[in-house]
């Protein structure tokens, strides 16, 4: 059993220390990657991998570098997050019952009508699992890209570009196994992050045109999640 870590570094090189320390303490963990979009902060440590980028490409580069992993278990995490080794044992766990879906710990419902809800849904099913946690296979990132030619034109103007990202691929898996991803109720540690993504001007806006294009996508090509249209009814 083994798992490779995703992790971007942009502007957090003492949180992106500090969870590199907690993963390489973990049995289950042979493998971490950094995209490194912003490579004056970070230093090498000789057993992290660090992808160096001369600009900031973006969050795409999460599933460029998930592509890269050599296990097929990939973790991707924020850097303002700590999980402890039980919270990824758990959720790798999960993964190893049930590999047809992404499978997190910061699930979001929809809203009914059209729209997105950031209130955190309960611990189950749920269409939308954020990036700031969740595993996957590595073939969800192969997937994320030939999908992304579709949808490419809803990011533009993102800030930071990209976002937005962990709403496709949690749609890209929904149409691929026609069932509904699954959050968690784990313990993490949350880390410093006055700069966060989610309190930018024109998140919610942003995220709400990324989730109605993908609801269209999504009747085209599998029509019947009818446990997730049951909820927004009620």
């Amino acid at each position: 059993m083994s798992l490779s870590v995703v992790m971007l570094n942009w502007k957090r090189p003492t949180n992106v220390r500090r969870i590199l320390d907690g993963l390489w303490q973990s049995p289950l963990v042979s493998e971490v990657i950094v995209w490194d979009n912003n490579p004056t902060t970070l230093s090498l440590d000789g057993k992290t991998k660090f992808i160096m980028s001369s600009e900031d490409m973006g969050l795409f580069t999460r599933f460029a570098a998930m592509s890269l992993a050599k296990n097929d278990a990939v973790l991707i995490q924020d850097d303002d997050l700590y999980l402890p080794h039980e919270t990824i044992a758990a959720l790798y766990g999960s993964w190893q019952a049930g590999r047809y879906c992404i499978h997190g710990i910061f699930g979001r419902h929809l809203a009914p009508g059209p729209g997105y809800s950031y209130h955190r849904s309960p611990s189950g099913p749920c269409p939308i699992v954020l990036t700031r946690a969740m595993i996957c296979s590595r073939e969800y990132a192969a997937w994320f890209f030939a999908a992304l030619g579709r949808f490419r034109h809803l990011f533009d103007g993102s800030v930071p570009y990209g976002n937005g990202e962990d709403i496709l691929l949690s749609y890209v898996a929904m149409a691929e196994y026609g069932q509904l991803n699954a959050a968690y109720d784990l313990p993490v540690k949350e880390l410093p992050s006055n700069d966060a993504i989610c309190k930018r001007a024109g998140h919610n806006a942003h995220r709400t045109r990324i989730v109605q294009a993908c609801e269209m996508w999504l009747e085209t090509v599998q029509p019947a999640m009818d446990s997730e249209r049951r909820y927004r009814k009620q």
